[in-house]
């Protein structure tokens, strides 16, 4: 009876915690649900799947804790296809590649998709199994268990309480917390950019945007600009450095133009790099990304401009597909403008920019 109490605490637990950081920025769980690409499997709105998700997750943890009988099978048995859910989407991001964060925790687990993510995720899917069986063995709720435990085993449950706490504060005590950007460039670039982007993502092209007239293009366009998280996702200089798109930004705000010397739409973007970089000087990076090196030796750019490369689209593919496509990011770490795409859209994106600079 203790190890399937400890199975069910577990659960519990976890849906508990996982709510009730969700509850406090839905943004990160929208973030997250873009990142991973399950926005097309999703049969409402991304907002409201964001709203929603984290208000599930405290229910069906106080279902665990208080329900008996048929109500306790019918819980732990959603419960298993809630985490058997999360476990596929973990192991597709992990199986291509995709680094974006989980968010499994708010705005508290930023940290990339790995191994150990899907680790801890197959963890919980056999907890769940467990529990599941042992509802339909048991059927009583962990909260009669625990009032039916004696003293000797209530000891044991805490000694387990103990060692997991034990365990969790010494896994904190050795994460290093980042270093804080400094507050006038987050304040002058992010403000600039999100200004920006107001209202632009209406201009997108069809062909272009791959979330033209989806969920994303409704819910991001709203009357104040939601900044998201930056996405993660690798860029590279063209001596082979490589960074993720949240390491780039934390030394100066920086917007990012896909272009490709290819592309018709392009070519009247390329040449005005040179001036929006001088008229936004040190304040803000302006720089085109291409997919390879040899896209990089075609781009017409003075050495003063700064490319950068997107080997095959792995960084862009969090925000959709298409040339010229632009972003703003903040020093803060959070999103500050875009995506747009078109050369209107990004032309005019930049435009405003300089205008909140006087430049």
């Amino acid at each position: 009876m203790e190890s399937l109490l400890l199975f069910s605490l577990i659960l519990v637990v976890t849906l508990a915690v996982s709510g009730a950081a969700k509850v406090k920025d839905y943004t990160s769980t929208a973030t997250a649900i873009f990142n991973l690409k399950i926005d097309k499997w999703l049969p409402v709105h991304v907002k409201t799947a964001a709203k929603i998700l984290p208000w599930a997750e405290i229910a069906l943890a106080v279902v665990l804790l208080f329900a008996p009988g048929i109500l306790q099978v019918i819980a732990t048995f959603c419960a298993l296809l809630l985490f058997a859910f999360y476990w596929v989407v973990i192991a597709r991001a992990v199986m291509s590649g995709n680094t974006a964060s989980c968010n499994c925790f708010g705005t508290a687990s930023s940290a990339p998709i790995s191994r150990w993510t899907l680790a801890r995720n197959t963890a919980l899917v056999l907890a769940a199994v467990v529990v599941v069986a042992g509802a339909f063995a048991d059927g009583r709720a962990p909260l009669m268990m625990l009032l039916d435990l004696t003293l000797e085993q209530w000891f044991w449950l805490a000694g387990a309480a103990l060692a997991s706490a034990t365990l969790w504060f010494i896994y904190r005590s050795e994460t290093i917390a980042p270093v804080a950007a400094p507050a006038e460039s987050v304040s002058v670039a992010s403000s600039a950019a999100a200004t920006a982007h107001q209202g632009r993502v209406q201009e997108v092209p069809a062909s272009a945007n791959p979330y033209t007239d989806s969920q994303f293009a409704e819910e991001s366009v709203e009357k104040d600009y939601v900044r998201l998280p930056i996405p993660f996702g690798n860029i590279a200089e063209r001596n082979g450095q490589v960074h993720t798109l949240r390491q780039l930004a934390a030394t100066q705000a920086r917007v990012l133009i896909w272009v490709s010397p290819g592309c018709g739409s392009c070519l009247g973007i390329i040449p005005e790099f040179e001036r929006w970089q001088e008229k936004l000087g040190s304040l803000v990076g302006v720089h085109p990304v291409v997919r390879n090196e040899e896209a990089a030796q075609r781009l017409e750019v003075p050495e003063s401009v700064r490319i950068l490369i997107d080997n095959d689209g792995n960084a862009q593919a969090n925000f959709g597909d298409g040339t010229p496509m632009a972003i703003a990011m903040g020093a803060d770490g959070l999103m500050a403008g875009g995506p747009v795409w078109g050369k209107k859209a990004v032309i005019k994106f930049m435009d405003d920019l300089l205008a909140e600079f006087d430049a």
